[in-house]
């Protein structure tokens, strides 16, 4: 990876499912009970294209559950489906809710997240602490998922600030590859601990 800018953060863009709250990792503890299978069987099932189409609001939940037990012969109704997710979109990591609270309390921090329209809005109706965020920039909003260039040039040109002035923080390797090429310092996030030595290292964090 290039090295970082040590240009002044301005602003932090941070992910939201997988490091605040939980998305589809975890639901699969819950599906192999009712399915059946290997825990590893299930997630794969919930990838690829059908879940970008998702992710931009080009289909609804339903027709995308519907897809999926359709075509992996599931015993479960779209309904089952649709409450196992809404479970584990209730989870959240309340350390780091309160690092990027407290953060967001002294800088610009914003919410980028790839997510479903209905699980967008199931979200922020039930996690409070979002509401510390003046901005969320929602895929099925913008157009545009993580792995596209657009996703993080709209944030930046909403906002004006510079690629160099601004951090991003996801679980995904593949959405950090394309915020480095769009000129963003990146921070790939893993564990709390490792977020915290990164923001005190680049004097973000005392």
């Amino acid at each position: 990876m290039p090295k970082e800018s040590q240009t002044m953060i301005r602003l932090i863009i941070s992910d939201l499912s997988e490091v605040l709250i939980s998305g589809l990792y975890g639901i699969e503890v819950e599906l192999q009970l009712i399915l059946g299978i290997p825990q590893d069987e299930i997630l794969p099932c919930f990838g690829g294209n059908l879940l970008a189409t998702l992710f931009v609001g080009r289909i609804t939940e339903d027709e995308y559950l519907s897809e999926i037990i359709s075509e992996n012969c599931w015993p479960i109704t779209v309904e089952g489906l649709r409450e196992t997710i809404r479970r584990n979109l209730l989870r959240s990591d309340n350390r780091a809710i309160a690092l990027v609270t407290s953060l967001a309390e002294k800088m610009d921090v914003v919410i980028l997240s790839d997510h479903a329209r209905e699980w967008g809005d199931f979200v922020r109706q039930n996690h409070s602490f979002l509401k510390v965020f003046e901005r969320q920039f929602y895929s099925y909003e913008t157009g545009f998922t993580k792995i596209d260039p657009r996703a993080f040039t709209h944030v930046l040109r909403t906002l004006r600030v510079a690629a160099e002035e601004s951090l991003f923080i996801d679980d995904r390797l593949p959405n950090i590859e394309t915020a480095i090429s769009v000129g963003l310092n990146t921070h790939h996030y893993t564990t709390i601990e490792a977020l915290e030595s990164y923001l005190v290292s680049r004097g973000i964090l005392v």
